[in-house]
């Protein structure tokens, strides 16, 4: 059993699955300011025999995060952008300025396309990568999310 973290900038959201199940046995987020909630959605679950997390929240929130798996016995694999991965090689020189979040997804992008894509994410940030059909990351763009960029808007806009 496999507990899956995402860590992200406004949310945190887990999933519940066995490997060789097609689909997920719990589901659940909440917002990042709430990460204590956790302790409750996962009381019930079953012990996982490993943890994968991705964090792109920062410390605060690993410390968060290490405190309430703490009584889970199994010490969590911290996910990271690497040099090359599941046939996906990384274009940066230094293969951590990809944040984790956007190394996942081109990694499950390759996993599921095998060829160039693009691959969007529309969260608190809005991401498009771009990977060659080597399964390259040839670079990408980090714009606000829609959230974000509507505030910016309603804020510093007049007349809207």
């Amino acid at each position: 059993m496999i507990l899956a973290i995402d860590c992200g900038n406004t949310r945190v959201k887990w999933g519940l699955r066995e490997p060789q199940e097609s689909g997920w046995r719990a589901l659940g987020a909440v917002p990042l300011a709430d990460i204590a909630r956790l302790e409750a959605d996962w009381s019930s679950l079953p012990m996982p025999s490993r943890i994968v997390i991705a964090n792109v929240a920062g410390e605060p929130a690993r410390k968060a995060l290490l405190a309430l798996l703490a009584r889970r016995m199994v010490e969590p694999r911290w996910a990271s952008a690497q040099a090359a991965q599941c046939g996906v090689t990384n274009g940066y020189a230094d293969p951590g300025q990809l944040g984790v979040d956007r190394w996942a997804a081109l990694v499950g992008a390759w996993h599921l396309q095998r060829g160039a894509c693009l691959v969007v994410n529309a969260g608190t940030a809005t991401t498009a990568d771009m990977l060659s059909s080597q399964g390259v990351f040839r670079g990408g763009i980090i714009l606000p999310g829609v959230d974000l960029m509507q505030r910016a808007l309603a804020q510093n806009t007049a007349g809207l």
